[in-house]
């Protein structure tokens, strides 16, 4: 039977949250993009802002959300219904909270490497200050959203998918390769392949995208992401598998536009390979009806 990373994640919980004492303490994303058109967009297109969730929905775990106005709070409520089941579930588990605050960037350490940087202020079209992070803060990680239900409804989906990648997959990794007399190399051997199965996921991804771009007569769009990936493979992966797992399960409305203006990537994203499955497999249906 195939585990995936959030599977293994809530299995060595307090083993993680542990390994998590001494890493880095924080991963801003500065790039206010979210879902994959908009990260596709060409020179000069417009940003469009997608309002994730179902405003009557009740999110499948209850998270602490702390600061910010009432109408910011339910905008969170809102969003988090859009957040794949097995995500927010794993963040509930760890205790995870919401931050709301007019300045986030006041509350996120500026830890972005120089080739995330350069693509960010490449495609930013809001002000950096907006842009949401996650921070680890004596073992308590935090979502930090700006106080905005407009931006928390176009964020929350991305950030956590960030969580995701950049928290639970990553210290996963840490466990199997330094958790020798905490974890058996048994189980070492199978968190690593889990591992290894949601990288190949992620290349995947990233090929079936590019070949999507590829066609296009504006080439803006492919030739930024291209120098991205040269420059740094690993924050290439995550910001397009953040911005799928956002154009997927945000709404329907973005759910179909993935479909019809990326096919290829869809397809990997759906229904993945024989060998490493697919992104979908891991992180189940989304709460609209466009599976």
């Amino acid at each position: 039977m195939r585990l995936s990373v959030l599977s293994l994640s809530l299995r060595f919980l307090a083993v993680i949250v542990f390994f998590s004492a001494c890493k880095p303490q924080a991963q801003p994303q500065a790039a206010d993009l979210q879902s994959l058109d908009n990260l596709a967009r060409a020179d000069g297109e417009g940003l469009s802002y997608n309002s994730c969730g179902d405003p009557n929905g009740t999110p499948v775990a209850r998270i602490k959300v702390s600061g910010g106005s009432r109408e910011s709070a339910q905008a969170v409520q809102a969003a988090l219904t859009a957040v794949p089941k097995p995500i927010l579930e794993a963040f509930a588990a760890v205790s995870g909270e919401v931050v709301l605050n007019q300045n986030p960037s006041a509350l996120c350490p500026q830890a972005m490497n120089r080739a995330e940087r350069e693509f960010a202020n490449e495609n930013s079209s809001g002000s950096p200050e907006l842009a949401p992070c996650w921070v680890l803060e004596q073992r308590v990680i935090r979502v930090v959203l700006p106080d905005d239900p407009k931006l928390i409804r176009h964020q929350t989906v991305r950030i956590m998918s960030y969580v995701y990648t950049q928290f639970f997959a990553k210290r996963l990794a840490d466990l199997a390769a330094n958790g020798a007399g905490t974890i058996n190399s048994e189980t070492a051997s199978t968190i690593r392949a889990t591992v290894e199965r949601l990288r190949m996921q992620q290349e995947d991804l990233g090929a079936k995208f590019l070949t999507d771009l590829s066609t296009r007569t504006d080439r803006s769009a492919f030739n930024r992401l291209v120098k991205l990936k040269s420059s740094d493979e690993e924050s290439f992966s995550n910001f397009v598998l953040a911005e799928a797992i956002d154009s997927a399960y945000c709404s329907e409305a973005t759910a179909r536009k993935f479909h019809s203006m990326f096919p290829e990537a869809w397809n990997s994203f759906s229904r993945g390979d024989n060998r490493w499955g697919s992104a979908r497999s891991d992180l189940g249906p989304a709460f609209h009806k466009f599976n």
